[in-house]
């Protein structure tokens, strides 16, 4: 629960406790303030007191700092992998741990996953276009690459020492980077209330998108997520850069690299589920223009941003590779679409139009199955190389569309409709388990990738020695695929109570 109906925050700053909403006690400015673009005022400071059951880890980065971190494994990198290093304006004023942390980002988790080859990627724009000019971006960058690199570097230490498994998770060198993202990003956010230049506008939609990636990954739960996704949608809105409903070109106020990361934070956004229910958070920022159809446009809109942020040197064999990723992409897009949709249907049986709807959605599903059954054809190959991006994308966009399937049928039980639906709950399964078990075998560090589809498994499976061996993976890779935002899903779903 959050906004006005959550609980005063009794030991928050007291500008939450006058607004009457949950603070998240981060000092010295909480999230919620940040996002506000208001001061953060303290009277006293009370110590979070830690679980009885399960006490977490804290980082002691500086005075009064109460972030709380849980043991994230970090994911594996390549061996051999050699960092190099880009010339920074302010390059004099990092330490030069902090340089090797800001050479680590193309090798991080959320590079790979993204899945773009680094040299053309918008992270690498991001990287190498915006950071050398905004500290903001750069102290995220390194808060995210330091919070990895020193998780990788701490699992090492537990598997040539045991006796390392007392020691603290070195969780403190990242968070001080996002304690200083944070204070820096509320200072910019004060100065511009005028109108912005586009190269603003990315770079304040840049930093957003970082704090979501960075929450998405490490933070302890989906709170501050949600409070870094409504602080997007409402900055878009203030600025009057998504059109209005009916307007025509939908998205074209905003530059091309925000369109893109826009499409990505509301992709997370979708994974903030509690209780079966999904918040509405686009159209409470004030948006007309409904969250299906901007993210419709914003994904055909990003198909060719390469172009526009590469516009001379963006090479044909680049464009090819767009080209042979299209697809799968877009059943990805039609998935998490139809996700959408489900996600505002009540749990319980209401009457007519909800059964309507269900048929409509069910009619949908089926469309979406006949004009991509040629993906899920070649999923289905037995000697597929995973190593093939090409390949590694379709079958992530296979196991969305089965795991929606199921999700579709699940949601359709819960309705007591009066007829069978037509798609197969087993067929998604046994697709879906399929392609988890391959990539569990040949590739573990993609299965972060199908971390929806596990836990749509998990909950809805029936119960049989698969089941379990997906129910254990998750438990044994909680803090390795299962993010804290998808806690809510998984204890919702599975009952797993991680």
């Amino acid at each position: 629960m959050s906004g006005r109906n959550a609980p005063r925050s009794r030991t928050g700053c007291a500008t939450c406790r006058t607004r009457k909403i949950k603070c998240d006690e981060m000092h010295p400015s909480c999230v919620r303030c940040v996002n506000a673009q208001m001061q953060c005022e303290w009277i006293h400071k009370t110590p979070r007191k830690a679980s009885r059951s399960k006490p977490p880890l804290k980082a002691s980065g500086g005075p009064g700092l109460q972030r709380t971190y849980y043991p994230l494994r970090p994911r594996n990198i390549d061996a051999g992998v050699h960092l190099t290093y880009l010339s920074l304006p302010n390059s004099h004023f990092l330490a030069s741990s902090e340089r090797e942390y800001f050479a680590f980002f193309p090798h991080t988790s959320m590079v790979r996953w993204l899945g773009k080859p680094w040299q053309w990627a918008s992270l690498h724009y991001v990287y190498s276009h915006i950071a050398p000019r905004s500290s903001v971006v750069t102290r995220m960058i390194l808060a995210i690459s330091a919070t990895e690199l020193e998780g990788i570097r701490h699992l090492q230490r537990l598997r040539s020492d045991q006796k390392a498994s007392h020691d603290q998770w070195p969780g403190e060198a990242g968070t001080s980077h996002y304690q200083s993202a944070l204070r820096e990003f509320q200072l910019m956010l004060s100065k511009n209330h005028g109108s912005l230049s586009p190269q603003e506008v990315d770079e304040i939609s840049t930093a957003f998108f970082l704090m979501v990636t960075y929450e998405y990954l490490f933070g302890q739960d989906s709170a501050a997520m949600e409070v870094h996704i409504q602080g997007i949608y409402t900055f878009l809105k203030a600025h009057d850069l998504v059109p209005r409903l009916g307007e025509s070109g939908q998205c074209v106020r905003l530059p091309i690299l925000t369109q893109q990361l826009l499409l990505f934070v509301m992709y997370a956004n979708l994974t903030i589920c509690k209780y079966g229910h999904l918040r509405q958070l686009w159209e409470e920022a004030g948006h007309e223009s409904s969250f299906v159809s901007t993210m419709d446009e914003l994904f055909y809109n990003s198909r060719t941003s390469q172009h526009a942020i590469w516009p001379v040197e963006y090479p044909t064999e680049a464009s090819l590779d767009d080209i042979s990723v299209f697809r799968p992409l877009e059943l990805t897009n039609e998935c998490k679409k139809l996700k959408y949709r489900l996600l505002l249907m009540p749990q319980s049986t209401r009457g007519k139009f909800e059964w309507d709807t269900m048929d409509c959605l069910e009619q949908d599903l089926c469309g979406i199955g006949k004009r991509y059954q040629d993906l899920i054809i070649m999923s289905q190959q037995p000697r597929s190389d995973l190593r093939n991006r090409q390949l590694q994308t379709i079958y992530f966009a296979v196991a969305e569309y089965h795991a929606t399937t199921v999700f579709f049928c699940y949601r359709w039980s819960l309705l007591n409709c009066m007829s069978t639906p037509s798609v197969s709950s087993r067929d998604a399964v046994n697709g879906a388990l399929e392609i988890i078990k391959k990539l569990s075998t040949e590739s573990p560090s993609c299965l972060g990738r199908v971390y929806w589809p596990m836990i749509v498994l998990a909950g809805c499976m029936e119960d049989s020695q698969d089941r379990q061996w997906i129910r254990k993976t998750l438990v044994e890779s909680q803090h390795t695929i299962v993010f804290p935002s998808m806690r809510g899903w998984l204890n919702d779903m599975s009952g797993l109570n991680l």
